[in-house]
């Protein structure tokens, strides 16, 4: 369970679970504060997990043999709180070899870091922007709307009622 990227509407120190496709598995996100990317106000997310990727990387081919593969990740998210949208993701992890018998981590084996690109960053912004001036335009036709049918009935309601 989780979000592919993060739910609408988040508020203020509200925390979620996002689903990370890396390691396909749940990373529950933890609120960190609000900062500013590009005019854009954005919550800032982090989380420190574990993955086991053994039987994952079996599949790939990858003989492994009386070891498995673990994984220490950190992993940061930048999201808009109104639409949800992802503006930026940074995620770094060190991968290790451990005895499947004895669980004992043997050695580290791979460590690498991934991050959107500033071109990415700036994308993002943009669809954010737009995403969020629609949804705020709708609530506030959708407002009028339903304000202006209501002013109507009353109207009617009046009327008819003079009329009988």
């Amino acid at each position: 369970r989780g979000y592919l990227f993060a739910p609408p509407n988040l508020k203020r120190g509200e925390n979620f679970t996002y689903w990370h496709v890396n390691y396909n598995m749940p990373a529950y996100m933890k609120y960190q504060g609000e900062e500013n990317i590009g005019g854009l106000t954005v919550y800032r997310y982090e989380t420190d997990y574990h993955a086991d990727q053994t039987f994952d990387l079996e599949k790939l081919g990858k003989p492994v043999g009386n070891k498995g593969t673990d994984l220490d990740i950190n992993l940061q998210l930048w999201v808009e709180p109104v639409t949800g949208t992802k503006i930026k993701y940074e995620d770094q992890t060190t991968a290790y070899f451990y005895n499947l018998s004895t669980k004992e981590r043997i050695q580290p084996w791979n460590k690498f870091y991934n991050q959107y690109d500033e071109s990415s960053i700036l994308k993002q912004i943009e669809i954010a922007k737009y995403e969020k001036l629609k949804k705020v335009l709708i609530q506030q036709v959708m407002a009028v709307v339903l304000a202006l049918a209501a002013i109507v009935l009353s109207i009617l309601s009046v009327v008819r009622k003079k009329s009988d």
